[in-house]
C-alpha cells in the first residue's frame, strides 16, 4: 500500500512538472512495469491519456477510485470495526413503545402504586421495629444558596420557577435533613392530584399552571438494579441509563401479576420521550451511589437532560467533593435547619403518630421547652432527625431518661439501629453489629480527643500519632483495619447524622456526639481510667470525665472505679478538681431518686469538701451551686 502511494506521488509531480507519461515510457523503469501490472496495459494508457489532457486533479481522481475499487473491502471492514467501538453497548431489541391508550392506562396505574409506596416514610425504630411516619405529615423546609444569610431563605423548589430554568436542582444537606422527605411528599402531592398542581406544592415554589408528573427514583437501589439488569442478560456489559431509571422506577411499583409486557416497565423512557408530557424527575441519595458510578450517573443524567430539556430535575445529596451537577448547570440550594415554628410542628405530628394523638397538650408542649432547654439535647432539635429521634425516646412507656450519658447512649442507639435496619433491608444484620460498630466509633472518637482535634482523617487515625500520650498505647490488633474502618463511617455519615465528612476527606462528629463516644470508650477501658486525673485541669475533658463516670454507673455498674476518680479529685484540694467531682456525682445520682446505695461513701466527704471552699470568696458561688445539687439528692433519699 506504502509503495503503490509512493508510485502515486511520483507520477503526480511528473505531471506537474508538465512532462508527458511518453517520456516515462521510454525509460521502461520500474515504475511503467508496477503500473502495468497493477493495472494493466490498457488502463495504464487510458490514465496516461487521461493525465495529459485534465492534468493532475484528473489522475488523482482516477487513483483514488481505482483505490477504492482494489481495497474497499477491507477499507469497509475497517470502519465497521471503528464504528462499532464507539458505539454504546449494545441493548437487547426493547418492546414497541406503547400507544397512546396504553400509556394513559399505565399512567393511571402508577400513579396509585406510587401513592401506595409513598404513603409513609421511614422513621427512627424503637430497638428493631420500623418506625413510619405519613409521608403527608410533612413540615415545609426552606433552602439557600452557599454561605448566604438567613434572609436568602426560600422555598425549597422556587429555583426551578425562574424565567430561565437552569437545567436541574442540587439540594444538599447533612443526614436527616429532610433530603428524601421533601422529594417523597412532593411526589406523593403531585400523584394524588396529577396533572394539576396542589396548593401546598405552590407554597414550596412549583407554579400551579404547570403539569408535572412525578418519577420518583431511590438511587440507593441503582448498582443492584443494574447488577440484576446484566444477570438477566449476559452478553449486555452495561445497561443504558434510561433502561436502568425504567427497571428501578418499576421494581418500586410493580404489581404481582403484571403481564410480561406492561407497558410500566418503560413507564419512565416512554413519558420522557412523549410529546407534549412534562416529567418532574426526582433522584433521592445520589451520595448513596457507590464512588465508581458517580461519575457514570451524573454524566448520563446530563446528557439526558440535554436530550429532553423540557422536563425538570431535582437530585438530593449530602455535600460530596465528587459532585458535578453544578458544572453542568445545575443550581445548588442547601437545606436549612429547622426553625421554631417548624421544630413545634414536627414535634406535634412525631406525638400524633406515636403517641397518644389528638390536640398538643400542655405536657407535650412542656416536654418540648425541657428539651429545647437541655444543652446536650438543644443543638439536636434543629434536625429533623434528630428531633425525631428525640420524639421517639420522649412517646416510649419510660420516657427521656435523667442522665445526660443516658440519653445520649439512647440516641446513639436509636440511631445506629436506624442505619442496621436500612441496611439489612434484603439481609437482616445481627444486633451484635451495632456494639462492634460504637466501639470502633467511640475508639476514633477518643482519637479525636487525645489529639485536639474536631476533625481527623482516617490516615491519621492509623498513623498511631493519636496514641502518643496514652501509655500503654490500644493494641492495633484491637482495631478495625482502615478498609473496615472506612466502610463503616462511610454507612454512619450515610444514615446517621453522628459523623459528617469534610470534601478534604476529614470526618467530624456532630451535635457533640464526639465528647460522648470518646467517653463511652474510655469508660469500657479501665486502663486509661487513671487518664482522668491527669487531664483534670483541662476544660476539654470536663464533659467527658462526667460522661464517662455516669455511664459506668449506670450501664457497667463499675462503682469501684468511679469512686476511685472521685476520690482522687477531691483530694488533690484543688478547687476546680472538687467541683468536678461533685457535678460528677450529681450526674451519676440523677435519676436514682437519691443518692446511689453504693455511693453513699462518698456524700459526707465532698460535703465536707464543698463547705470548707464556700469560704473562699472565689469560689463560694460555685460550691454553694454545687452544695445545693447535693442536697436535692439528701432530700430525693
Amino acid at each position: 500500500m506504502h509503495l503503490l502511494l509512493h508510485l502515486v506521488a511520483r507520477l503526480h509531480l511528473w505531471l506537474a512538472l508538465g512532462l508527458p507519461l511518453s517520456s516515462i515510457a521510454e525509460e521502461r523503469t520500474t515504475w511503467e512495469l508496477l503500473v502495468e501490472l497493477l493495472l494493466g496495459q490498457e488502463r495504464a494508457a487510458t490514465l496516461a491519456e487521461l493525465g495529459q489532457r485534465w492534468g493532475g486533479l484528473a489522475l488523482l481522481v482516477g487513483v483514488i477510485a481505482l483505490l477504492l475499487t482494489l481495497f474497499w473491502k477491507p477499507l469497509l471492514e475497517w470502519l465497521q470495526q471503528a464504528f462499532k467501538q464507539k458505539l454504546p453497548q449494545s441493548q437487547p431489541p426493547s418492546p414497541p413503545s406503547p400507544d397512546a391508550e396504553q400509556l394513559r392506562q399505565a399512567t393511571t396505574c402508577y400513579l396509585e402504586r406510587l401513592q401506595q409506596d409513598l404513603a409513609r416514610t421511614t422513621a427512627i425504630p424503637i430497638k428493631n421495629m420500623l418506625g413510619s411516619l405519613p409521608t403527608s405529615d410533612y413540615v415545609p423546609l426552606q433552602v439557600a444558596p452557599r454561605g448566604a444569610p438567613p434572609t436568602a431563605a426560600e422555598p425549597i423548589f422556587a429555583a426551578l420557577i425562574v424565567q430561565s430554568p437552569p437545567p436541574g436542582l442540587l439540594l444538599l444537606g447533612v443526614a436527616g435533613s429532610g433530603k428524601s422527605h421533601s422529594l417523597r411528599f412532593a411526589a406523593l402531592r403531585l400523584a394524588q392530584r396529577w396533572p394539576s398542581i396542589p396548593p401546598q406544592l405552590v407554597a414550596l415554589g412549583l407554579r400551579e399552571r404547570d403539569s408535572l408528573l412525578p418519577i420518583y427514583v431511590r438511587l440507593q437501589a441503582w448498582p443492584a438494579c443494574v447488577a440484576h439488569l446484566q444477570q438477566a442478560d449476559p452478553q449486555q456489559r452495561k445497561p443504558s441509563f434510561l433502561a436502568a431509571l425504567d427497571a428501578l422506577v418499576y421494581a418500586q411499583i410493580k404489581g404481582d401479576r403484571d403481564p410480561a409486557d406492561t407497558p410500566l416497565r418503560r413507564f419512565v423512557s416512554a413519558h420522557l420521550a412523549a410529546e407534549n408530557e412534562r416529567c418532574l424527575l426526582l433522584l433521592d441519595g445520589f451520595d448513596e451511589l457507590p464512588e465508581q458510578d458517580r461519575h457514570t450517573v451524573q454524566k448520563e443524567l446530563r446528557q439526558l437532560q440535554q436530550r429532553e430539556p423540557r422536563h425538570r430535575y431535582v437530585v438530593t445529596a449530602r455535600p460530596l467533593a465528587d459532585q458535578e451537577f453544578t458544572a453542568y448547570g445545575f443550581v445548588e440550594r442547601h437545606l436549612l435547619p429547622l426553625q421554631p415554628a417548624q421544630i413545634a410542628q414536627l414535634w406535634h405530628n412525631c406525638w400524633q403518630a406515636w403517641g397518644p394523638g389528638g390536640a398538643p397538650t400542655a405536657q407535650q408542649e412542656a416536654l418540648l421547652l425541657q428539651v429545647q432547654a437541655d444543652p446536650d439535647l438543644q443543638p439536636l432539635v434543629t434536625n429533623p432527625l434528630m428531633l425525631s429521634a428525640i420524639a421517639r425516646l420522649a412517646t416510649e412507656r419510660v420516657g427521656l431518661p435523667q442522665r445526660r450519658a443516658a440519653k445520649l447512649q439512647r440516641m446513639v442507639e436509636l440511631l445506629l439501629s436506624w442505619r442496621r435496619n436500612r441496611l439489612g433491608a434484603a439481609a437482616p444484620l445481627p444486633e451484635e453489629h451495632d456494639a462492634t460498630l460504637l466501639d470502633s466509633l467511640g475508639r476514633f472518637a477518643f482519637a479525636m480527643l487525645v489529639a485536639n482535634t474536631e476533625q481527623l482523617t482516617l490516615e491519621a487515625y492509623h498513623s498511631g500519632h493519636c496514641w502518643a500520650d496514652l501509655d500503654p498505647p490500644p493494641d492495633p490488633a484491637d482495631r478495625p483495619t482502615r478498609a473496615e474502618l472506612y466502610q463503616d463511617v462511610q454507612t454512619v455519615v450515610l444514615h446517621t447524622g453522628l459523623l459528617r465528612e469534610t470534601q478534604e476527606g476529614r470526618y467530624q462528629f456532630c451535635f457533640g456526639f464526639r465528647d460522648y463516644l470518646a467517653a463511652y470508650w474510655l469508660a469500657n477501658q479501665q486502663t486509661y481510667f487513671g487518664h482522668f486525673y491527669a487531664r483534670r485541669a483541662d476544660p476539654a475533658w470536663r464533659n467527658i470525665l462526667i460522661f464517662a463516670l455516669s455511664y459506668a454507673t449506670d450501664t457497667l455498674r463499675d462503682y469501684a472505679s468511679v469512686i476511685k476518680v472521685v476520690q482522687d479529685l477531691r483530694a488533690s484540694e484543688e478547687p476546680a478538681a472538687i467541683l468536678l467531682a461533685a457535678e460528677a456525682l450529681v450526674e451519676v445520682n440523677a435519676g436514682a431518686g437519691g443518692w446511689a446505695r453504693k455511693l453513699e461513701t462518698l456524700r459526707t466527704p465532698m460535703l465536707a469538701s464543698l463547705h470548707a471552699l464556700a469560704q473562699n470568696a472565689t469560689e463560694a458561688d460555685q460550691a454553694a451551686q454545687a452544695q445545693a445539687w447535693l442536697n436535692v439528692l439528701e432530700e430525693r433519699a
